[in-house]
């Protein structure tokens, strides 16, 4: 049987899972070539950032497969602990990147500060999860969990870090002469919003398809407004520049 026994809209949410997690896995490996050929520790922490911000989608990715060779979906603990325990070192390693270009008096502060919380916060989860890890969340039907008070705190936490912090930044490059710079600070822009927008009604909402589509579309544009906030190409930024 396989895929084909699932429903429409569980069919659709695993294989959106996979298509992003997919495309976000290319636009990761994109980032670190980029490292590996200037060396640029930033460069290193940008893909970091991207590839565990993708971290609540795993799950889904791998319940495709599961489902697809053995009609199971991924075991309720390891979707949770795979959707949160990678979450607290996106931010940091975000936190780190954006004090490099903006704030640069109050870095260290900035930095021990959302070390600290979230430490804290990852050892609560480790001791959570070995005590039940009921205490993170819940199955909810195939392929869904729904977090707790604890994890939906700190999830919006981070949202409204990485949406604040990244339009603040985007505003700072679009005041450059410069095209690229414009461009870039365009492109993260509109991606920390889809991100957040698409991230938050993910979490928040009961799915349609049409919904489903329409959100897990936006989530997927705002990986490659990532890749592109960063490492737009000239050629790009020469035909958008025309228009």
């Amino acid at each position: 049987m396989g895929l084909e026994s699932l429903e429409p809209v569980e069919l659709l949410n695993v294989s959106f899972g996979l298509i992003f997690v997919l495309i976000s896995i290319i636009i990761v490996v994109r980032i670190f070539i980029n490292y590996l050929k200037y060396r640029e520790i930033n460069f290193l922490l940008i893909g970091i950032v991207w590839l565990f911000l993708s971290s609540p989608w795993w799950g889904n990715a791998i319940s495709f497969f599961t489902w697809m060779l053995y009609e199971k979906e991924l075991d309720v603990f390891l979707d949770l602990f795979l959707g949160n325990i990678f979450v607290p070192f996106a931010l940091v390693a975000w936190v780190y990147i954006i004090t490099s270009f903006i704030y640069k008096e109050k870095r260290k502060i900035i930095i021990a500060f959302y070390s600290v919380v979230c430490g804290i916060y990852e050892v609560l989860l480790l001791i959570f999860f070995a005590i039940d890890y009921r205490i993170i969340g819940r199955s909810t039907d195939r392929f869904n969990t729904e977090h707790e008070l604890f994890p939906f705190i700190f999830q919006i936490f981070a949202i409204l870090t990485a949406l604040i912090t990244g339009i603040l930044f985007a505003k700072e490059s679009m005041k450059s002469k410069e095209p690229k710079l414009i461009w870039k600070g365009r492109f993260l822009l509109i991606a920390f919003v889809s991100f957040s927008v698409s991230a938050t009604f993910d979490a928040a909402i009961p799915m349609t398809a049409i919904t489903l589509v329409i959100i897990r579309t936006i989530l997927t544009t705002s990986a490659i407004e990532y890749y592109l906030g960063f490492f737009i190409p000239d050629k790009i930024v020469d035909f958008l520049s025309r228009r």
